[in-house]
């Protein structure tokens, strides 16, 4: 038997040497079916179909997986996870800031226009280290509005509102008039004593009729810049004017060549319906440096043309000694008895205690006042002349307003003074009167008048022609 023949005919033999080639076969046919799926998708095959069951999602889903996986492993990486931890605490940090601050700081207050308001009005708890800064805006609380205002408090800012707001109507009183007829009158004019917060604006319900004559209700409305309106309600009596403005405090005038004179002072004029009638005078006939008697005409006419007319007479004479040097020694004397520490009625009342003590009494006086008061400063002697203007020339020195007043002539003639220190006019009489020597110190006319009528009229006087005294 050959050897061909011994393999054939063992079964062994067969089974082992086949094996060998078969693995050798199957892998040259894997490989063969490999290159041909690939040899067929190069040679005109769809790419789209798949061999492992023809899907084409899969491969275009692996694309846009692999951004993912790239910031995945980027934030698996030690910096940028830093970056990212320390965000977020700085994100927790300003919550809890801000939490904080909430609990210390209320967002807003609100107040009435006119009141005030204080830094604690603002936290919820007390803090006495708590301030406004300098940011805040500046606040006027008489101006409704909301304004920002920052307070510092420890280590935290606040920002607060404060709300400004007006809901309190104006408040006024009504008053009835008395009007003349034909002429307007604003609402202003029956209102007075008007209180808000705000400018307050007063119009007419409705336009009254200034041409009828009669009463007839006047109806008000008060409103402040914030709308708050109050209704007021007026009685208007339209009358025919026709009386003339009075004038009082007129009268005749001594004049020396080389002093001042005032023609207005204690004149006065007042009329029943017409609160600014002006005085008018005319001089024009007077020379103040000529010796000689002239006429003076005080007159006014008020709205409705009523007219009233005075005329006096000013003497002008000839004086041996000037105002000027009349004042000058009246500033010496002040300069020892009074000093501006001292109120006017102090003033007033070292003056007169100076002149009474200064000045003896004797029957005649220089008919210039200022060689009269020359007389008393000086020479310390004359009559009543002596002691009314020695007066008048301390006071006028010492910026005091005063007036010579004289009795209405009769047997006897007397003059003194008036003296104005703040609160209306007072008499002040320096000369002495035996066997009583009252001191007629910043007397009442009630007062004097008193006295007068009591010892023979001494101070009866025209009161047409001087300002009311109190």
């Amino acid at each position: 038997m050959t050897n061909n023949e011994q393999r054939r005919s063992n079964p062994q033999n067969r089974a082992n040497s086949s094996r060998p080639a078969n693995r050798s076969t199957a892998s040259r046919s894997t490989a063969s079916r490999r290159t041909s799926g690939r040899s067929g998708a190069s040679s005109g095959r769809n790419p789209n179909r798949s061999v492992a069951g023809g899907n084409p999602s899969r491969s275009t889903a692996r694309r846009r997986k692999r951004p993912r996986r790239k910031m995945a492993r980027l934030l698996r990486s030690g910096p940028v996870r830093i970056v990212f931890v320390l965000i977020a605490a700085v994100i927790l940090i300003l919550l809890a800031v801000n939490i904080y601050k909430g609990f210390l700081c209320k967002g807003s207050y609100t107040i009435e226009a006119g009141t005030s308001f204080d830094i604690s009005d603002f936290l919820k708890k007390e803090n006495p280290d708590a301030y406004f800064t300098k940011k805040s805006d500046t606040v006027d609380t008489s101006v409704p509005g909301n304004y920002t205002l920052r307070i510092k408090n420890g280590i935290f800012t606040h920002k607060c509102k404060l709300r400004v707001v007006d809901t309190t109507a104006p408040q006024g009183t009504a008053n009835n008039l008395q009007v003349v007829l034909g002429k307007e009158y604003s609402a202003e004019d029956f209102v007075t004593d008007i209180v808000d917060v705000t400018p307050v604006t007063v119009t007419f319900a409705k336009t009254p009729d200034f041409s009828q004559e009669g009463s007839q209700n006047v109806e008000l409305i008060l409103q402040d810049t914030s709308k708050n309106k109050t209704t007021l309600t007026a009685t208007m009596n339209v009358v025919k004017d026709t009386q003339a403005p009075v004038i009082t405090g007129v009268r005749d005038l001594t004049h020396s060549i080389g002093s001042g004179i005032s023609y207005k002072t204690g004149v006065t004029v007042t009329d029943d319906l017409d609160p600014d009638v002006e005085l008018e005078i005319d001089t024009s006939a007077v020379d103040l440096n000529t010796e000689g008697s002239y006429d003076v005409i005080y007159s006014a006419t008020d709205d409705s043309g009523n007219s009233t007319s005075v005329t006096v007479k000013v003497t002008v004479i000839t004086s041996t000694h000037t105002e000027e040097e009349v004042l000058e020694l009246a500033n010496n004397v002040l300069s020892e008895i009074i000093n501006d520490s001292m109120s006017d009625y102090d003033k007033a009342s070292a003056i007169y205690d100076w002149v009474r003590g200064h000045i003896t009494y004797s029957n005649s006086s220089s008919e210039a006042w200022t060689d009269a008061a020359y007389e008393g400063l000086v020479l310390g002697r004359g009559d009543c002349g002596a002691f009314v203007n020695a007066s008048r020339a301390l006071l006028t020195a010492a910026g005091i307003k005063n007036m010579t007043i004289s009795k209405i002539p009769s047997d006897t003639t007397h003059a003194w003074n008036l003296v104005d220190v703040g609160d209306g006019w007072y008499h002040f009489d320096t000369t002495p009167r035996a066997p009583h020597n009252e001191r007629f110190f910043m007397w009442t006319d009630a007062q004097l008048m008193e006295y007068s009528n009591a010892y023979g009229l001494t101070h009866n006087y025209d009161k047409s022609q001087y300002p009311k005294i109190n």
